[in-house]
């Protein structure tokens, strides 16, 4: 019955939930690169950092703090997502399940 409540009309969302996991790992991807070539640039080179659609001149120590705060936000969303598809797919086995046993009990009778 728990998983029913949970269920209810989730199955739809998993395509989506699954593009944006395959989203959030691209975007993860570019800023683990960004994170990197930020590491290698010598201190006194000149950092711009884009803010919407307009790039700002920073400092390094500034634009490595934002790659990290971004690349951590990411990823607890890319898990809780994930963790979300997980919830979703056990409601549907457990669902599934359900109806199989149905169906066997009631071609016995």
């Amino acid at each position: 019955m728990a998983a029913d409540v949970h269920f209810k009309g989730h199955w739809l969302q998993l395509p989506s939930k699954e593009r944006i996991v395959a989203d959030l790992t691209k975007e993860l991807q570019s800023l683990d690169v960004a994170q990197g070539e930020l590491r290698t640039l010598r201190d006194n080179k000149a950092v711009y950092q884009k803010r919407g659609n307009v790039f700002f001149l920073c400092r390094k120590e500034e634009a490595c703090r934002s790659v990290s705060e971004s690349l951590s936000a990411k990823r607890m969303l890319k898990e809780g997502t994930e963790a979300e598809i997980v919830l979703i797919r056990e409601a549907l086995d457990t669902l599934k399940a359900r109806l199989n046993s149905e169906e066997s009990s009631c071609g016995r009778i």
